[in-house]
Order: C-alpha cells, then structure tokens, then sequence
C-alpha cells in the first residue's frame, strides 16, 4: 500500500510545493517577467495624484471600465488599475510620477495566476459533478450539490498523502521480535556497554516488515 500510496500522493505532493513556491514568490517573479510594466524607469520626487494617473488610463483605453487601483508597494513600483474590457480582465499599469501608461496585460496569463489555479483546483473550475452531501442532514439544503471536479481531485490526492504517511510510520515502527525494541531502536539508536561504560551508536538500519 505505501508504494501505490506513493504513486498517488508525490506527483500531487510536487505540484503543491512547486505552484505554493510560485505564489510566495510571486512579487519577485512577476517583477522579473514585467519589469518593464510593473517597475518604473526613474524614481521621481513626487507622485502625481490618483485622479491624474486615472484620466491618462481612460485617455489610453477609452472603452474599458476601471473597478479597482493597486497603489505601488514602493517607490520603485508602478501603479496598478483593474479594468474590465467588455468582460475580460485587464491591469493597466501607469507610472506614478509621470501619469504615463506603460501598458496593460492580461491577468489570467500569466504563470503566478496559473499556479493559482493549479494549486486551488487543477486549473479546473469549470466541469462539475452532482453528489449527495451529508450537510445537508442540518442545513435543510437539497441532497445533491454540484462539486468542481478540480477540487476533488485534489482532496483525493491529499488523502492519499495521509495514507501515504500512515503507511511510512507502520513500516518504520519497531517489531516486538527485534533485538532492540522500544522508541530507541524507532530512531536508530543503539545502546551498548563497552568496558562498563555504556555508549550510544548511532545506526541507520531499515525497517523490516
């Protein structure tokens, strides 16, 4: 079982480590990926009013609506306006000294918001499928709810984990028909008297089913 158990669990295992580093790291990554858009090019003395930066995103795209500002995280940084473009996400970005518009792109592309969605459901949100929920014993809702594919995938994988990690601990647990039982030999220590005086050594010995 602990090696189907590995099968299962450590390629989910590596997608969350690798897509979680992503988002840690995601000011860094996106300012090495868009640094022309999200850094500015000379630090200035004195950043230009909000309402000024907004007009020179409305003159630039005069056919999207602005929902949100991100104000920069530094003097270094770049102003960030949310914009929806007849449905499709946009973030404009503007130079906060100058009020200039150093250009936009789409959110959904790149490689932090697909680690996103990778690491929350698969990159899947879209196919569902029915089943019957107990919650519904004491939240009076109806019997069977739509659940995202994506996420259960992924709660299966991370049981799997669990199963995983159980079954390492009960082949690594001491037999009674050992030499040396106990939470000494668990850990791979041996004690030994030598000469009368007792010594610990240290081995590396495996587990034994």
């Amino acid at each position: 079982m602990h090696i189907y158990a590995g099968l299962f669990a450590i390629p989910f295992i590596l997608l969350m480590a690798t897509t979680g580093l992503v988002i840690l790291y995601t000011q860094p990554i996106q300012d090495a990926l868009q640094g022309d858009l999200r850094t500015v090019a000379e630090v200035g003395d004195t950043p230009v009013g909000l309402e000024a930066q907004l007009d020179a995103v409305r003159t630039a795209h005069p056919d999207i609506a602005v929902t949100a500002v991100t104000v920069p995280v530094d003097d270094r940084h770049s102003t960030r306006f949310d914009a929806d473009d007849a449905g499709t996400p946009r973030h404009v970005f503007v130079d906060p000294y100058t009020a200039e518009v150093l250009g936009d792109t789409d959110p959904d592309g790149d490689i932090v918001r697909l680690a996103n969605r990778l690491h929350g459901h698969l990159n899947n949100d879209v196919v569902t499928v029915s089943l019957p929920t107990v919650s519904a014993l004491w939240d009076g809702g109806e019997v069977m709810r739509d659940y995202v594919v994506g996420d259960l995938v992924l709660e299966l994988l991370g049981v799997w984990t669990f199963v995983l990690i159980a079954s390492g601990l009960y082949l690594r647990w001491p037999r009674r028909t050992r030499e040396e039982a106990g939470w000494r030999r668990f850990f791979g220590l041996e004690v030994a008297k030598k000469g009368g005086l007792a010594g610990v050594t240290c081995t590396a010995s495996a587990a034994s089913p």
